[in-house]
């Protein structure tokens, strides 16, 4: 089986690519796209494939009926956002120092930048009508507590937690981004656009980078 674990950064995908593989022992092979050419896929074998790239869907090149497309997301995509930003500040994707690194604050316009572009959207242009194996989206909130649920979602038994370690970033936007409050309370408004006069999320985002540019 070939699984391509897809989605954008910060929804949790590498902890999720960590707990398939733990499945299949050493009878898998992982590939981390971004770094890494992706090989001839050799159908008798077990992959799981990590990305953040859609192109992978044409790039892999093989029949999607062998593919099982396993869709990371988060509910909580403030926290996504947020989190995404202190990692471009950072430079720590994947592991953390003991840096600290210094309160500041961020635009409107940063701020919805990334929420249209890398969660909003994202998912927009992906074809799911293609012929997959299977097609599961799962989310970060419904596995960080019980590994086992990937297992369920997958059908995958017997998927040990206590085998899969996974490092958690040390900081807290809430201490990092001073005006946090500030951006919460308009992404939040921003889900209720209509409730304020607004026909699209687009019309309110553009009057509030007006209002706070």
């Amino acid at each position: 089986m070939i699984y391509i674990v897809l989605g954008p950064a910060r929804t949790g995908s590498i902890l999720l690519t960590t707990i398939i593989s733990n499945f299949y022992k050493n009878d898998c092979e992982v590939i981390f796209y971004e770094t890494t050419r992706l090989p001839v896929i050799d159908l008798s074998k077990n992959y799981i494939i990590h990305t953040h790239s859609k192109d992978i869907l044409d790039q892999i090149a093989i029949d999607p009926k062998y593919i099982t497309l396993v869709i990371s997301k988060r509910k909580d995509i403030f926290s996504s956002v947020m989190s995404a930003i202190i990692a471009s500040r950072t430079k720590e994707y994947y592991s953390y120092t003991d840096n600290t690194v210094e309160p500041f604050s961020i635009t409107c316009s940063e701020f919805f930048k990334i929420f249209i572009d890398r969660y909003l959207k994202w998912y927009n242009d992906i074809n799911f009508s293609l012929n997959y194996h299977k097609i599961a989206t799962i989310y970060y909130e419904d596995f960080i507590n019980n590994y086992s649920n990937v297992g369920t979602i997958l059908n995958l038994p017997y998927i040990e937690s206590y085998n899969i370690s996974s490092t958690k970033s040390p900081y807290n936007y809430k201490d990092v981004i001073l005006n946090w409050p500030e951006l919460l309370y308009l992404f939040k408004c921003s889900l209720e656009y209509k409730k304020y006069g607004f026909n699209s999320l687009e019309s309110y985002i553009d009057a509030i980078k007006l209002e706070f540019s």
